[in-house]
Protein backbone atom coordinates (compact mmCIF):
# COMPACT_ATOMS: atom_id res chain seq x y z
CA UNK A 1 0.00 0.00 0.00
CA UNK A 2 1.23 3.08 -0.87
CA UNK A 3 1.86 6.57 1.21
CA UNK A 4 -1.16 8.45 -0.91
CA UNK A 5 -3.56 5.24 0.07
CA UNK A 6 -3.22 5.72 3.68
CA UNK A 7 -4.47 9.21 3.97
CA UNK A 8 -7.60 8.24 2.41
CA UNK A 9 -8.07 4.69 4.11
CA UNK A 10 -9.27 4.40 8.01
CA UNK A 11 -6.28 2.31 9.46
CA UNK A 12 -7.68 -0.47 11.39
CA UNK A 13 -7.28 -0.47 15.41
CA UNK A 14 -7.03 -3.72 16.70
CA UNK A 15 -7.51 -3.44 21.07
CA UNK A 16 -6.17 -6.19 22.78
CA UNK A 17 -7.56 -6.13 26.34
CA UNK A 18 -9.00 -8.96 28.32
CA UNK A 19 -10.42 -6.49 30.80
CA UNK A 20 -14.30 -5.45 29.78
CA UNK A 21 -13.41 -2.24 32.02
CA UNK A 22 -10.26 -1.03 30.75
CA UNK A 23 -11.67 -2.16 26.97
CA UNK A 24 -14.72 0.06 27.26
CA UNK A 25 -12.09 2.64 28.89
CA UNK A 26 -10.34 2.68 25.30
CA UNK A 27 -13.58 3.18 23.52
CA UNK A 28 -14.56 6.08 25.65
CA UNK A 29 -11.28 7.53 25.22
CA UNK A 30 -11.26 6.88 21.19
CA UNK A 31 -15.20 8.66 20.89
CA UNK A 32 -13.78 11.47 23.36
CA UNK A 33 -11.25 11.84 20.83
CA UNK A 34 -13.15 11.61 17.94
CA UNK A 35 -10.80 8.79 15.97
CA UNK A 36 -12.97 7.46 13.11
CA UNK A 37 -10.86 4.09 12.63
CA UNK A 38 -12.72 0.89 12.68
CA UNK A 39 -12.09 -0.70 15.88
CA UNK A 40 -11.66 -4.13 16.85
CA UNK A 41 -11.53 -6.01 19.83
CA UNK A 42 -9.82 -9.56 20.94
CA UNK A 43 -9.55 -10.74 24.76
CA UNK A 44 -6.78 -12.76 24.56
CA UNK A 45 -3.17 -13.37 22.44
CA UNK A 46 -4.40 -16.29 20.17
CA UNK A 47 -7.53 -14.74 19.18
CA UNK A 48 -5.82 -11.39 19.11
CA UNK A 49 -3.05 -12.73 16.34
CA UNK A 50 -5.53 -14.88 14.40
CA UNK A 51 -7.70 -11.30 13.83
CA UNK A 52 -4.73 -9.48 13.21
CA UNK A 53 -3.83 -12.21 10.22
CA UNK A 54 -7.52 -11.49 8.56
CA UNK A 55 -7.13 -7.62 9.25
CA UNK A 56 -5.87 -5.43 6.31
CA UNK A 57 -2.39 -3.80 6.85
CA UNK A 58 -1.51 -1.68 8.00
CA UNK A 59 -2.57 -2.02 11.32
CA UNK A 60 -2.39 -0.37 14.84
CA UNK A 61 -2.44 -2.80 18.06
CA UNK A 62 -2.75 -1.31 21.55
CA UNK A 63 -1.83 -4.31 23.17
CA UNK A 64 -2.19 -5.41 26.86
CA UNK A 65 0.93 -7.60 27.70
CA UNK A 66 -1.32 -9.59 30.67
CA UNK A 67 -3.53 -11.89 28.86
CA UNK A 68 -4.98 -14.89 28.81
CA UNK A 69 -3.48 -18.00 26.53
CA UNK A 70 -0.62 -16.59 25.17
CA UNK A 71 0.96 -13.18 26.85
CA UNK A 72 1.12 -9.79 25.37
CA UNK A 73 4.87 -10.58 24.92
CA UNK A 74 4.10 -13.43 23.53
CA UNK A 75 1.80 -12.06 20.83
CA UNK A 76 4.43 -9.17 20.01
CA UNK A 77 7.02 -11.56 19.15
CA UNK A 78 4.88 -13.87 17.13
CA UNK A 79 3.71 -10.27 15.29
CA UNK A 80 7.34 -9.43 14.95
CA UNK A 81 8.22 -12.96 12.92
CA UNK A 82 5.09 -12.93 10.81
CA UNK A 83 6.45 -10.77 7.29
CA UNK A 84 2.89 -9.71 7.00
CA UNK A 85 2.75 -8.64 10.44
CA UNK A 86 6.50 -7.83 11.34
CA UNK A 87 5.58 -4.02 10.38
CA UNK A 88 2.14 -3.55 12.56
CA UNK A 89 2.03 -0.46 14.51
CA UNK A 90 2.49 -1.76 18.12
CA UNK A 91 1.56 0.45 21.28
CA UNK A 92 2.05 -1.74 24.32
CA UNK A 93 -1.22 -0.05 27.05
CA UNK A 94 0.40 -1.31 30.60
CA UNK A 95 -1.50 -1.09 34.33
CA UNK A 96 2.11 -0.68 35.77
CA UNK A 97 5.57 0.38 34.20
CA UNK A 98 8.26 -2.16 35.64
CA UNK A 99 11.81 -0.79 33.44
CA UNK A 100 12.18 -4.69 32.80
CA UNK A 101 8.82 -5.17 30.63
CA UNK A 102 9.47 -1.05 28.69
CA UNK A 103 13.06 -2.62 27.75
CA UNK A 104 11.03 -5.64 26.82
CA UNK A 105 8.48 -4.09 24.66
CA UNK A 106 11.05 -1.50 22.68
CA UNK A 107 13.37 -4.69 22.13
CA UNK A 108 10.38 -6.11 20.44
CA UNK A 109 10.14 -2.45 18.50
CA UNK A 110 6.83 -1.17 19.92
CA UNK A 111 5.75 2.64 19.38
CA UNK A 112 5.02 3.24 22.39
CA UNK A 113 4.70 2.08 26.12
CA UNK A 114 1.63 3.57 27.87
CA UNK A 115 0.17 3.27 31.25
CA UNK A 116 -3.40 2.78 31.17
CA UNK A 117 -4.10 5.57 34.00
CA UNK A 118 -2.67 7.78 30.72
CA UNK A 119 -4.49 6.90 27.95
CA UNK A 120 -6.53 9.99 27.73
CA UNK A 121 -3.01 11.95 26.95
CA UNK A 122 -1.88 9.43 24.47
CA UNK A 123 -4.92 9.63 22.54
CA UNK A 124 -4.32 12.72 20.61
CA UNK A 125 -0.99 10.70 19.82
CA UNK A 126 -2.95 7.69 18.40
CA UNK A 127 -5.53 10.54 16.78
CA UNK A 128 -2.67 11.58 13.93
CA UNK A 129 -1.28 7.65 13.66
CA UNK A 130 -4.84 6.48 12.63
CA UNK A 131 -5.58 9.66 10.33
CA UNK A 132 -2.88 12.27 9.79
CA UNK A 133 -5.57 14.98 11.64
CA UNK A 134 -7.69 14.61 8.92
CA UNK A 135 -11.54 12.66 8.70
CA UNK A 136 -13.92 13.01 11.51
CA UNK A 137 -16.28 10.07 11.45
CA UNK A 138 -17.96 8.77 14.67
CA UNK A 139 -15.91 5.42 15.73
CA UNK A 140 -16.98 2.18 15.22
CA UNK A 141 -18.05 0.21 18.20
CA UNK A 142 -15.93 -2.38 19.33
CA UNK A 143 -16.61 -5.82 18.03
CA UNK A 144 -15.06 -9.37 18.74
Amino acid sequence: MNLSALKTEKIPVLVVEDDDIHAEGLLRAFKKENIPNPIYRSHDGIEAYELLCRLPQPCIVLLDISLPRMSGFGLLEKIRRNEKTSETLVFVIATMGSDEDRLRAYDNNVAGYILKKDVENFMPILRGYCTGGALSVTPQPLRA
